[in-house]
């Protein structure tokens, strides 16, 4: 194990403590997946990305996560970050992309379980 760890960054695991246990550790190494599909702008760009959301969403247990309702629901709490978008959105100037991060990183490392893998929907296509 220690030529592993030294040279492919391994990671052991106790596989003697319970279930619960193992599957926190196993998740504090493993990244989650975020997917944002976009479209290409060609006619029926639009139908093909909704067939691959659903797809995602139904066949292979992704969590949509769409940003405009996180946006909404964050501003309505009045959290720090939900007053900055609020202050963003009534001025018109664009949402930085700290800002996405900051709505969407408890999210997506929230290390609950089964709780991996995660499609970006109502995303911009640019944040600058």
């Amino acid at each position: 194990m220690p030529y592993l760890k030294n040279h492919c960054g391994a990671h052991e695991v106790n596989s003697e403590q319970d279930k619960t246990q193992v599957n926190q550790c196993i998740r504090a190494f493993v990244e989650p997946t975020v997917v944002h599909v976009r479209s290409s702008g060609s006619d029926g760009s639009a139908t093909v990305k909704g067939a691959i959301q659903k797809s995602l969403v139904e066949e292979h247990g992704f969590i949509e996560l769409n940003v405009n309702d996180l946006i909404r629901e964050e501003s309505d709490r009045r959290t720090k970050l939900g007053n900055r978008l609020l202050t963003a959105y009534s001025t018109g100037q664009q949402f930085s992309p700290e800002m996405y991060v900051q709505l969407l990183q408890p999210i997506i490392f929230s290390g609950v379980e089964g709780r991996d893998k995660f499609l970006l929907v109502s995303h911009p296509e640019t944040t600058e």
